[in-house]
């Protein structure tokens, strides 16, 4: 078995061979989490704290030129209001192994060699890890799909996903991932209290899942019902920007603010209510503009939304005299709408589901907690590349802390209702 300097090699070997690939594998994978800065915050308890404006002062007197108005004329001073926010950082942990023997030859070789040994498993953590974080960050608090309808009978059945909440993104490559159920309005306790779900196929053509679990559990995973992956909750998983998005008076407390109390605590939300265009676009998001926004932001769409916009765009193509008949290019690689919030960059994303869209600024945003996603952490000690304890085996954790918040939720728009 290793001793504690092969470890130490090892672990010196892991920042020279994979600090850089993470970073690198954010940009490829996780272009939201790039487009949002991260901020370590110092935490009181288990909350961070942030605070919010949500009123302006009040106290303006007017008074024509030349005069003042006499002392009892001014109007008393009325404050602003500032509400300190509070959230719970979500942790995310991530568990693989090496094989002991390849792994230490490799590591008493070279960094190339060590990387060879190790990388399709590194990788493949990473990027789970990664994947999960960003479907998260759009989604967070609401799922990854929701149950249409389901055949089959006993401990194996075949869940049908909604249209509106079927992204093939999310579920490749998620063969033998684990999920728990919840009912259709998040409340109580999950569905399978006992068992896993487990995936045993996916039939993307048909927006399909064929899972395994208990018989009487899945009898009650009706349409409706959401599906999470394992462990997560409604109210442990971090505060995706579709969840941020759909905050109306009615929400309750978000972040230990009432929505109900200020309209600035509150999203904006536009029903397109058939396909997405540039016109809905535009006036979706010139809801954010009423509430000041003018720097522009992305608009996340499925790539179905994508072909959508595109298509319109390409309706209003027109050649000029440099056109030439030989052969014809169409399409574009980067959609960008000019509005009354400014620039708004159409970004086709993997994860979104094509029922919905999701405009946001990133300016609002930051992904705030007490560790970046990776394999070292700075409060344990650097303490992820271990020997496993029941196999010749050096077993890699990764881990990460952290949730997303949004100091103007006016700023973020969510348009549901799109349909091909």
């Amino acid at each position: 078995m290793a001793t504690v300097n092969d470890q130490t090699q090892l672990l010196g070997l892991f920042k020279q061979v994979y600090a850089p690939k993470i970073r690198n594998a954010w940009l490829m994978r996780a272009p939201i989490a790039s487009s949002i800065t991260f901020e370590e915050q110092d935490s009181t308890g288990d909350n961070y704290n942030a605070p919010v404006d949500l009123q302006l002062e009040q106290g303006v007197t007017y008074a024509a030129g030349g005069s003042l108005p006499s002392g009892s004329g001014y109007l008393s001073p009325t404050a602003g209001k500032m509400e300190n926010a509070q959230l719970t950082g979500a942790q995310y942990f991530g568990r693989s192994q090496v094989a002991y023997e390849a792994i230490s030859r490799s590591a008493r070789v070279s960094a190339a060699a060590f990387e060879k040994a190790t990388s399709h498993i590194v990788k493949r953590l990473m990027f789970s890890l990664l994947k999960r974080f960003e479907i998260d960050l759009i989604h967070g608090g609401l799922g990854w799909g929701t149950i249409e309808s389901a055949t089959g009978a006993g401990a194996r059945r075949a869940p049908l996903l909604s249209d509106a909440t079927w992204a093939s993104g999310i579920w490749s490559g998620m063969k033998d991932a684990t999920l728990d159920c919840f009912a259709a309005d998040y409340s109580g306790a999950k569905i399978n209290t006992t068992t896993a779900i487990t995936i045993v196929s996916i039939d993307p053509a048909l927006r399909k899942l064929n899972v395994s679990g208990l018989d009487a559990e899945l009898t009650n995973c009706i349409a409706g019902c959401h599906f999470f992956p394992r462990t997560q909750t409604p109210t442990n998983a971090p505060f995706g920007l579709t969840k941020w998005a759909s905050l109306t008076a009615s929400s309750g407390t978000v972040a230990n603010i009432a929505t109900g109390s200020f309209e600035l605590w509150q999203s904006n939300q536009y029903n397109v209510a058939g396909q997405l265009s540039m016109q809905k676009v535009l006036a979706a998001v010139s809801m954010a503009f009423d509430y000041g926004l003018i720097t522009g932001g992305k608009l996340i769409v499925s790539g179905r939304g994508f072909e959508q916009l595109n298509a319109d765009q390409a309706a209003l193509r027109q050649y000029d005299v440099s056109y030439k008949p030989v052969s014809a290019q169409n399409g574009v690689e980067k959609l960008i709408y000019s509005g009354t919030a400014g620039d708004i960059e159409i970004m086709p994303h993997w994860a979104q589901k094509p029922g919905q869209a999701l405009f946001y600024s990133p300016e609002p945003l930051k992904r705030i907690g007490s560790e970046e996603l990776g394999f070292i952490t700075r409060a344990g000690g650097e303490k992820l590349i271990l020997e496993s304890s029941d196999s010749p085996a050096t077993e890699m954790r990764m881990y990460g802390n952290q949730n997303l918040f949004c100091d103007m939720p006016r700023h973020l728009v969510s348009l549901t209702g799109i349909t091909s």
